[in-house]
Order: C-alpha cells, then structure tokens, then sequence
C-alpha cells in the first residue's frame, strides 16, 4: 500500500508519505515526513535507515518489532477481550475504502477507550482514535488517502539506504536488558499490561555535534491494544 497518513495529539498535526511492501517473508518501507524538518526513514526488516538530508545525517538501527500504526501491536491477541469490551460500529468509508469500524471499551479506569476503523478485506487499520472518558478524541492517526496493491518495487527501499557516502553516518548501540538487572522493579503493577520490549539505548541518537549522549532505559508495556514507554 501506499498514501499518506496524518497524525493529530495536543493541538498538533503532523503528516507522512507512506510506501510498504510485504511479500509474507520480507517487508520494505518508506516513510517521508511532510512537516517540520525533511526527515525520509527507509526499513527493510528490522534494518532502519533514517536521513536528514538538510544536515547530512544518517541514523542507522536495529528496530525492535513494536509495532506502530498501522498495525496492531504484535503482543495484540485474543487477551485484549479481557480488559475491553468489543463493540462493532457499522461500516464507513476511510481514504476511499471501505472499513469495518469497531470500538474498544476499556473494562476498568487504566485504559482508554480506542475506537479502530479497518479495512474490510485486508484488515490494514487504516484509523484510529483514543478515546477520553467523555468520548472525546485525545489523538487520532488516519490515512487521508491510500492506494492498495500494485507490484512490490524492493528497490525503492534498498538502494537509497546504501547510497550513504557524504552522511555523517550515527549507529547508535542498543542492548536488549531487563529491569531486573538494571535495579528497578514495578511496584505497583497495572493489570493486563506485559513488559513487551525492555532497551538500554542513547535518549537522542540522531543529536548534534557536541552534545553528550545520555543513555536510558526505555521498557515498553503492552496490554494488546495500547501501549506506554
């Protein structure tokens, strides 16, 4: 598929041209940010290269497989129904196709409600909405238009990611850790979310010249349906 897709959360919108190819065994992807600065990120598989060609930077990483819109968690299983209710909405049209629409009633007050709107024959989300407790939309991520199909050009994807010479080329070391060893517990753990990706990494691995890199631990928590770094 290819289009564009809009994201809004606190006033602020931003968008992205999106291209993926899938086979079943490899997947390449080309995203190009259409705000702020130019920003192209290309992957294939779990390889990601990121360009800022304004600055002559390139970022070059491993990605976790933690997904992001437009695909569904993959801790996403059949637990989701134990901490939301399954509502179908009907169907609407989004970026020209048609959509099955669905809303995920959180069963407690740990959770937001998410209302999901995914095409009728493929399954590809193509929107979603968090939901606040009055059922008001707290962000939103949308294709505003998307083409289906088409033939798979890898090429696209991987020769811009070697075509690399005249970047300053940053590879920053990210190590699979666990909290344990890190000396943090969680106290108070909340119901229905697993430790889905636990990372020592640099805060900003794409900085300037000069700054120091400041390492963390990012842990990120799934409950099938949302997640929280």
């Amino acid at each position: 598929y290819q289009g564009t897709l809009t994201y809004s959360a606190g006033g602020v919108v931003s968008s992205s041209r999106v291209l993926h190819y899938g086979d079943g065994r490899q997947t390449y992807e080309r995203v190009e940010l259409l705000d702020g600065e130019t920003r192209l990120q290309y992957r294939h598989n779990d390889q990601v290269v990121t360009l800022w060609p304004v600055t002559r930077r390139a970022l070059l990483e491993r990605r976790d497989p933690v997904a992001q819109f437009p695909a569904l968690p993959v801790a996403a299983s059949a637990r989701v129904l134990e901490n939301y209710e399954l509502h179908r909405l009907g169907q609407e049209r989004v970026a020209g196709q048609e959509a099955e629409v669905l809303l995920f009633k959180p069963r407690d007050a740990a959770r937001f409600a998410q209302r999901l709107w995914a095409h009728r024959d493929s399954g590809l989300l193509l929107r979603n909405e968090v939901l606040g407790p009055s059922g008001e939309v707290l962000e939103s991520a949308a294709f505003v238009d998307l083409r289906l199909g088409g033939k798979a050009q890898p090429e696209l994807v991987l020769k811009p990611m070697k075509q690399l010479e005249g970047f300053r080329v940053l590879r920053p070391v990210v190590e699979r850790t666990q909290l344990e060893t890190e000396g943090w517990v969680m106290a108070k753990p909340v119901p229905g979310f697993q430790l889905v990706s636990c990372t020592r990494r640099p805060l900003d691995a794409a900085g300037g010249d000069g700054v120091p890199v400041q390492q963390v631990i990012q842990s990120v928590f799934s409950d099938g349906l949302a997640q929280v770094s």
